[in-house]
């Protein structure tokens, strides 16, 4: 079961725990029993993570209470502009009283200022609940593309760590062969000296891999909502078609990042506002930063786009690399066989294959990185 320890928010992304057994965000009968018993078990799989955040995610929690309580839900901007204005006279009249206290100058010159700044905000203000509500989602947004880059990464820490301890073993062998060789006269010190440093860079490498592996396991199951201590099942990593992960329409994909932004359906609905209740100053600095937000959602298309095909070579490139450590390796065990080469040198031979093998597998989960990027910006986050 996903449950927490009560906590405060501290920023986004922060993994907050409540106490007893965690309450879901929607009513039960919002989902089938099957959908719920799957979201409840101890097994955390790709294909949930929106569900699992959404029901269970102490942000997106707090975010949904925080909502509910404010008192500037639903109401429009001139609504919220009177709302602002009642808590700058409040402050006003905190003011008042302190300043009737001995010492209290200092106190409701802070009162002052506070009711100076919420003035100045109603006068420009262009906000309504509609904002309120997409700075929530975009918030859920954010959180669910955290995970799911966690949950990918998750698998090429492991990659990672158990391609160094293969490689500990290598280094560890060519450090031994090293130091044989300058003990016999047949090396030098240097490379005795180099070998070692290789291993124990790789040593170290070692152990903070295997801290970084366990910082963002724990990262990952709390943002889904479980302990930060629990021993969740992580699932099995969703197929992707790698053949076509990086072919994507980019026109098309504007387009629909463009329609799909937080941030323009924020300016959208401020400089709606604008036109119905404010000066032509407001008005124009709402195009302004309208035509500027279209601009900057344009760019992190481009960008997310670049970095996914720069992505997708590179992972080709690799592959290719592969294959002609294999016929490397091939060839040295041919030279083994015919006693050409030394069982160091075959070992040397197998360990870049190993090597190159690594980089691929490395450079793929890269390519799936890439393209969560890329449909987060076209999903709303550009």
């Amino acid at each position: 079961m996903k449950t927490f320890k009560k906590a405060f928010i501290v920023v986004f992304g922060a993994c907050l725990i409540f106490s007893g057994t965690a309450s879901a965000a929607s009513p039960e009968f919002a989902r089938t029993q099957e959908e719920w018993a799957v979201l409840r078990d101890n097994v955390l799989t790709y294909e949930e993570i929106p569900s699992l955040v959404k029901e269970y995610n102490a942000t997106v929690q707090k975010n949904a209470a925080d909502y509910d309580v404010d008192n500037l839900k639903l109401k429009n901007a001139e609504q919220t502009n009177d709302e602002l204005i009642r808590m700058a006279d409040e402050y006003d009249s905190m003011a008042i009283d302190a300043e009737s206290v001995t010492g209290g100058a200092i106190t409701a010159a802070s009162y002052r200022m506070l009711s100076d700044q919420l003035r100045s905000q109603a006068e420009e203000n262009t906000s309504d609940y509609r904002v309120l509500l997409l700075q929530y989602d975009r918030a859920e947004a954010e959180i669910v593309k955290t995970v799911r880059e966690l949950f990918i990464n998750r698998y090429k820490l492991e990659l990672r760590n158990n391609y160094n301890n293969q490689n500990l073993a290598y280094l560890q062998r060519a450090y031994n062969s090293a130091r044989n060789k300058a003990a016999y006269g047949a090396g030098t010190q240097l490379e005795e000296l180099t070998a070692l440093q290789a291993l124990q860079t790789a040593q170290a490498s070692q152990i903070t891999d295997a801290a970084e592996l366990s910082a963002d396991y724990k990262k990952l199951i709390t943002l889904c909502g479980w302990q930060y201590d629990a021993a969740a099942e992580i699932g099995p990593m969703p197929p992707f078609d790698i053949a076509n992960i990086a072919m994507v329409d980019k026109a098309m994909g504007t387009e629909n990042a463009l329609n799909n932004s937080f941030t323009i359906k924020t300016d959208e609905i401020k400089l709606e506002n604008a036109r119905q209740m404010s000066s032509g100053t407001v008005i124009q600095k709402c195009e302004a930063q309208l035509n500027s937000d279209r601009i900057t959602v344009r760019t992190a298309v481009t960008s997310a786009y670049d970095s996914l095909q720069l992505a997708k070579a590179t992972y080709d490139s690799l592959c290719a690399i592969v294959t002609v450590q294999a016929g490397s390796l091939a060839t040295a065990a041919r030279q083994l066989n015919l006693g050409v080469i030394s069982q160091f040198d075959y070992v040397t031979a197998e360990n870049a294959y190993n090597k190159a093998v690594y980089n691929r597998d490395a450079s793929l989960y890269d390519l799936i990185l890439a393209r969560i990027d890329y449909d987060a910006v076209i999903d709303g986050l550009g």
